[in-house]
């Protein structure tokens, strides 16, 4: 038997037992310090979330941080854009978990999907607070926040967005 019989031989096997895959029970997957779990993580959404917020106040590192003022995040279901008054140059998903009924506080990471954060994931906090929505977020990529205050000399950067009223 010449060698691209060989070859080709080994590739079929390795396809028909690709194929026998289905029957064993997915592997063991951890996201982020999550509990173990059995296979893909499923999409999880908030409808609340849902919509156009506008940027009120934000800080940087304890310290005032300046934003253009038609700057607005936008969430539908599990993605997200975030721009100049709707120009998204920074669009990916949302990936929601966290129980705050069993005591934790709602977590989010955003997986940048286009623009300057493609391809980095960013750990945040988020709560809905009447009709804003303030979220902190762990720019370094080293943790996830623990709370919703920016600490001097980190990149922590607490955001407090309101609601645009739809038109």
């Amino acid at each position: 038997m010449d060698r691209a019989n060989v070859l080709w031989r080994l590739a079929l096997c390795g396809l028909l037992l690709a194929g026998c895959a289905g029957d064993r029970k997915p592997e063991a997957v951890r996201m982020l310090g999550e509990p173990l779990r059995q296979g893909p993580r499923e999409v999880v959404t908030d409808p609340l979330l849902n919509g156009v917020w506008m940027m009120k106040t934000a800080e940087l590192g304890g310290k005032p941080f300046s934003f253009a003022p038609d700057f607005e995040l936008r969430i539908g279901g599990n993605r997200y854009g975030v721009g100049l008054a709707g120009n998204y140059y920074d669009r990916g998903r949302i990936e929601l978990f966290g129980d705050e009924l069993a005591g934790q506080p709602r977590r989010l990471d955003t997986v940048g999907e286009v623009g300057p954060n493609k391809a980095k994931r960013i750990s945040a906090l988020y709560r809905l607070v009447g009709r804003d929505l303030e979220i902190i977020y762990d720019l370094s990529g080293a943790n996830r926040p623990v709370d919703f205050v920016s600490r001097p000399d980190s990149q922590l950067l607490r955001v407090l967005y309101t609601k645009k009223p739809q038109q």
